[in-house]
């Protein structure tokens, strides 16, 4: 970064200093949730299902959880890196229909954290598109 754009990034800093995403308190850098918001948020980590990404609350034999052994998903893995709780919802709502995209980079570097644990050699990441008429709503997709 050169240094009028790191000038003016300290300048923008001032006029408008960051906010945590989810509760709007300062923060050092944009783009990020302050220390109490990410207290709050539920990281899903350790055992899981291999195929759904399903939270085990114990290192299991079981490979599936019990909906995945029944009826296999079309797809092979999938994760998440938060539970969808309290902590978490404010923000997604609002990245999904709020018009929030300041979120995107604060979300997708949980994801790529989250499929770490996949140990895959390659991986298709595939978007699933909106219909036209909520892509008309939430203005991206």
């Amino acid at each position: 970064m050169n240094v009028m754009s790191r000038w003016s990034l300290r300048l923008l800093d001032q006029l408008l200093p960051p906010r945590c995403l989810s509760c709007g308190s300062g923060v050092q850098d944009a783009g990020r949730v302050c220390p109490d918001c990410w207290k709050k948020l539920d990281f899903l980590q350790g055992p899981a299902c291999d195929c759904c990404g399903y939270p085990f609350d114990f290192h299991s034999a079981a490979l599936l959880c019990g909906a995945c052994a029944i009826r296999r998903p079309e797809y092979d893995r999938a994760r998440a890196a938060v539970r969808y709780d309290d902590g978490s919802r404010r923000m997604v709502i609002s990245f999904k229909h709020g018009d929030r995209t300041d979120y995107a980079d604060f979300f997708s570097q949980l994801l790529m954290q989250a499929a770490q644990s996949l140990n895959m050699l390659s991986a298709i990441v595939t978007p699933v598109p909106l219909h036209k008429k909520r892509l008309g709503k939430r203005r991206y997709n």
